[in-house]
């Protein structure tokens, strides 16, 4: 397993053109990734596993990543950075900002934003990172407008189709040559060549597309303080009735806009986010000795029984054996 300030600059290729990164550990996955700054959380049960590599190039870097369980992903892909994300599969559905990103039309854009992505089972993107100053002093070298709306901001967008597929196509043909040949370096004229198309085919999309719809903003606004309540590290324990009668909605309601935002049932979100938070105190405390009983209780599961059988669906080994894991893997 690369190390964690190495994991994405490592590579097969002169100049460290190729970095690749995978792990079958959703914790240690995300916070390896020395190109971004993201947690992953697990939604969905079952053995986990992402892969994570690409090209990088002087002004662009491409990245193709695959998840195979439910995630959410949150955190930033580095300061003046502007990254278009594509799903590669069109049945796929993913959620940001309450919208739902889906179809052969539908990408995602970060620029210099804090992200909260939800990605569905099984999820491949493929995508450009550059810096949003080398986007906007080449809109305006073109006399292109740039759009606003993108500042500090996650964004579903529409696109038409012809343009992303047009991206999708470079983003294969570069990939595999750049694989092939050896002597692509960062400075070359065909890796100029190569941003150069890029950076067009980026800019095209960037100035073309237009914001999905969003759900109703009563809907956005009863999840968001429904989710600040269940994140809240410092605040007091909670049930999720406590939940319904801070934010005014009943279970029935609240689950209707958690659907409808994040595709997924509040007591399922509460649950397996205190079930992430439960695993990454026992590995960062496995050296230490952490007593199980004490992390589980100390995050809501007072059955513990209950507790060891949720941890085991879900990350498909049981507590102890992550402490077990955990100590073997720390220096001595």
């Amino acid at each position: 397993m690369p190390r964690a300030d190495t994991a994405c600059r490592s590579g097969d290729a002169p100049d460290g053109v190729l970095f690749q990164y995978e792990s079958n550990d959703v914790h240690e996955y995300g916070a390896s990734l020395a190109c971004w700054s993201l947690v992953y959380d697990q939604l969905s049960p079952g053995a986990f596993r992402g892969s994570l590599s690409g090209i990088r190039l002087s002004r662009v870097e491409m990245f193709r990543e695959v998840t195979t369980r439910r995630t959410r992903q949150c955190g930033t892909l580095g300061p003046d950075t502007f990254t278009i994300g594509i799903p590669w599969a069109e049945t796929a559905m993913a959620h940001c900002n309450g919208a739902c990103i889906a179809g052969p039309d539908t990408f995602l854009v970060s620029h210099d934003a804090e992200i909260e992505l939800f990605t569905p089972e099984h999820f491949e993107v493929w995508g450009v990172s550059t810096s949003a100053r080398t986007l906007e002093g080449l809109a305006a070298a073109l006399g292109l407008e740039w759009p606003r709306h993108y500042q500090r901001r996650m964004l579903g967008l529409r696109a038409r189709a012809q343009g992303l597929n047009r991206l999708k196509s470079l983003l294969v043909l570069a990939r595999e040559t750049t694989r092939a040949r050896r002597d692509l370096g960062r400075e070359t004229p065909a890796a100029r060549a190569l941003e150069d198309g890029l950076l067009t085919e980026v800019l095209n999309l960037a100035v073309a597309s237009e914001p999905l719809g969003l759900s109703p903003r009563a809907r956005k606004q009863t999840v968001d303080r429904a989710r600040d309540l269940m994140l809240s590290l410092d605040g007091k324990p909670m049930t999720l009735l406590d939940v319904c009668r801070e934010v005014g909605a009943s279970p029935r309601k609240l689950a209707y806009c958690f659907r409808d935002q994040l595709g997924v049932s509040p007591g399922n979100y509460w649950k397996v986010i205190r079930l992430n938070r439960a695993r990454k105190d026992l590995l960062a405390g496995a050296a230490q000795g952490t007593d199980i009983y004490t992390v589980a209780a100390r995050h809501g599961f007072w059955h513990f029984s209950q507790f060891s059988q949720d941890y085991k669906r879900h990350f498909v080994e049981r507590p102890s054996e992550t402490v077990r894991r955990a100590r073997l893997a720390s220096p001595r």
